[in-house]
């Protein structure tokens, strides 16, 4: 070492800078390795690219095939006692209607609603041909068949997309209780316009019956909906049950009676020729709605009956049979009566349209204030 201000020779710096090590200078690569490296970079990201196509297209082809889900995967607002598959995943609209043309436990219900819908909507438009839509005696008629379009329409839209979400399918459900309410009204409208046996007109019952009816599709609306906001499953069926069973025994009264009377006079022989389609649409109802009350068959094979063949079914089909034979025996009494409709002070134009009109304006209020209600429950449930 060499203390500080010491002198150094010539010899001296000279050996130092022998001692020093010289840095060697970077030469550039071979053209042939710059080649190389290139190569390999655009290599590397191909495979990159590939991976990331395929990724996509696995993506894309999983998104084209939608998973049905089973009971244990979906919430319970869409579970169905004795359907243990079938289910169809939370998503769009576009996956709800694919779905549609699936084999899922919905499939059967939309197109059994959806089918008869337009061939309703084909009815009415016959009407043109062969009613003077002009006639106050043709509107109780008229006032039908537009229910009579409504109500398989909303419900087989109400099916088609309940999957969307669990808000989406309370909302679907609830507009497809005040439909179903608002075809009972038109149900009443009409037999008391062409049905009503001519023994109780006049009669205090045939003075309120139209009243009763109007009554009668507001609290069967408000009943079916608050039965989606009760616990437990025994009490919601059972409550919704109750909501239409009652809209339809008062409806019918009056035509049960005429059936009744009629065969105590003449047994075995209907008195009207519309006696027979009449006798065919209770038939149906009352086995639509033991199908529907009952939950069978699947009840008793779960499982078995996912996709078709259970009680919804049942009711759908059952549904539109009895409607098609109301339908067509409420037309032989309009065309086989042909009198004043009205004789007993009743007025059932107004009935047929302005209250046909107040009593949708009243169920969807209560469609309203429903809807508003599930949102804040399921945002409470949400946010705990």
């Amino acid at each position: 070492m060499y203390r500080a201000g010491a002198t150094f020779s010539r010899n001296d710096v000279g050996r130092v800078s022998e001692r020093a090590p010289r840095r060697p200078r970077r030469r550039p690569p071979p053209p042939a390795m710059l080649r190389y490296s290139v190569i390999e970079r655009l290599t590397q990201t191909s495979s990159v690219i590939q991976q990331y196509m395929k990724r996509r297209s696995d993506d894309d082809a999983g998104a084209r095939k939608i998973r049905l889900l089973s009971v244990h995967e979906v919430a319970d607002v869409h579970k169905e006692p004795g359907i243990i598959s079938g289910y169809v995943p939370h998503g769009s609209p576009w996956v709800c209607v694919r779905g549609l043309f699936l084999a899922t436990n919905e499939t059967i219900n939309f197109w059994t609603h959806f089918l008869p819908s337009l061939y309703f909507i084909w009815k009415l438009a016959e009407l043109r041909h062969s009613l003077d839509f002009s006639d106050s005696y043709t509107w109780p008629y008229i006032c039908y068949m537009l229910t009579t379009c409504v109500y398989p329409f909303v419900s087989c839209v109400a099916h088609a997309f309940s999957s969307m979400s669990v808000r989406a399918a309370h909302v679907g459900f609830f507009i497809d209780y005040a439909a179903i309410s608002i075809f009972s009204y038109g149900v009443g409208v009409l037999y008391r316009s062409y049905c009503f046996p001519k023994d109780l007109l006049g009669t205090v019952y045939s003075d309120y019956f139209i009243h009763v009816c109007f009554v009668n599709t507001i609290v069967c609306t408000f009943l079916a909906c608050r039965s989606r906001f009760l616990q437990r499953s025994f009490w919601q069926k059972r409550t919704r049950l109750l909501a239409f069973l009652v809209p339809y025994a008062w409806d019918n009264v009056p035509l049960l009676y005429r059936l009744l009377t009629c065969a105590e006079t003449r047994p075995w022989t209907p008195c009207r020729p519309s006696d027979a389609l009449h006798l065919r649409q209770v038939a149906a109802s009352m086995l639509g709605s033991f199908f529907y009350g009952t939950h069978l068959p699947e009840r008793m094979a779960p499982g078995t009956f996912d996709i078709i063949g259970h009680s919804h079914n049942f009711l759908h089909i059952l549904g539109i049979v009895a409607t098609n034979e109301q339908m067509n025996g409420a037309r032989l009494d309009m065309d086989e009566a042909r009198a004043p409709h009205h004789p007993d002070g009743v007025d059932l134009d107004l009935w047929a349209t302005w209250g046909g009109l107040l009593a949708v304006a009243i169920n969807m209020l209560i469609v309203a204030v429903s809807v508003v209600a599930m949102s804040r429950k399921l945002g409470r449930e949400k946010n705990f």
